[in-house]
């Protein structure tokens, strides 16, 4: 309906169709039907957030498949997606089959300007996967490390150059894939990860989900003035206290808070909402203040 002289001025129309689009997401392809000039502005919006897993969706946000994906980079040119797609999420908890890591490849191809990502599925191929990453301006980063290195801890790769907030899922341990097709352990020590840390020049903020790993983590976090804060996160119900995995040196930058749903958490944070980096900047603010109560006493 095109034909019909529009009652605003353009920039004023365009900007209450994006209000409207990104408020809920799931109604965009209703707004694509309105009319032509609508549909350019607010369908590159309809890909800005894409979460791909085997959870349930989260309300007003549309559910997308590896297929349904598959099918629109068909149709686009490479430049829709590089240019609209920028927040990612892929999580399933059970093994997927071959075809789904080419699906991914391609798709990650397509999406060179992806700003956050989230990766929880440690089946995927590491070397693959880590190409990907390097062309993308990285700035948020959750993943697990079986799937992005293999044998050993690469942050001086350039995925990292731009990465401020980095969570790793599960071990901190890296394992590589042996001739045989299976995963060996690698010895990963606290310098390891002292020195993988330090070598990402603009992290202020990690995260880890494995107490026994805290030992790892501590002396890394005491050698990174620059990191700014730093989550365990793990499973805080039943009476279980997570003071007890503190630090010695009571370092307030390191913060324990309880294992949120990962894509529930992760989606509030893109748009905008409170998510584990939030909350635990609104802690360490919190100590902050004390600590500067007490100096003045």
């Amino acid at each position: 309906m095109d034909y019909v002289e529009p009652k605003l001025p353009p920039e004023m129309e365009r900007v209450i169709f994006e209000i409207a689009a990104l408020s809920r997401p799931v109604t965009i392809p209703k707004l694509m039907l309105v009319a032509r000039r609508v549909c350019s502005w607010v369908e590159p919006l309809l890909y800005r957030v894409i979460c791909v897993s085997d959870s349930q969706p989260i309300d007003g946000f549309p559910h997308f498949t590896m297929d349904i994906l598959e099918k629109a980079l068909e149709a686009k040119q490479a430049s829709f997606f590089q240019d609209a797609v920028r927040h990612v999420f892929v999580g399933f908890t059970d093994f997927c089959p071959p075809f789904f890591f080419r699906q991914i490849e391609s798709f990650m191809t397509a999406c060179a300007g992806i700003t956050t990502l989230c990766i929880a599925d440690r089946y995927l191929p590491s070397f693959h996967m880590l190409n990907h990453l390097n062309v993308m301006p990285l700035q948020h980063l959750m993943v697990n490390l079986d799937a992005i290195f293999d044998g050993g801890l690469y942050f001086s790769s350039p995925a990292f150059h731009d990465v401020t907030h980095l969570y790793i899922l599960g071990s901190l341990v890296v394992a590589s894939l042996n001739i045989w097709g299976t995963y060996e352990t690698t010895n990963t020590s606290a310098k390891d990860w002292e020195m993988g840390l330090t070598s990402i020049p603009h992290l202020t903020h990690f995260a880890f989900n494995r107490p026994r790993f805290r030992n790892i983590v501590y002396p890394a976090l005491h050698e990174c003035p620059r990191l700014q804060c730093c989550i365990l996160l793990c499973t805080l119900g039943h009476g279980v206290d997570g003071t007890k995995w503190l630090p010695e040196s009571r370092d307030i930058r390191f913060v324990v808070d309880d294992l949120p749903d990962a894509q529930a958490d992760w989606l509030s944070g893109v748009v905008g909402g409170q998510d584990m980096w939030a909350r635990a900047e609104a802690v360490i603010s919190a100590r902050r203040a004390e600590q500067m109560r007490a100096e003045k006493l």
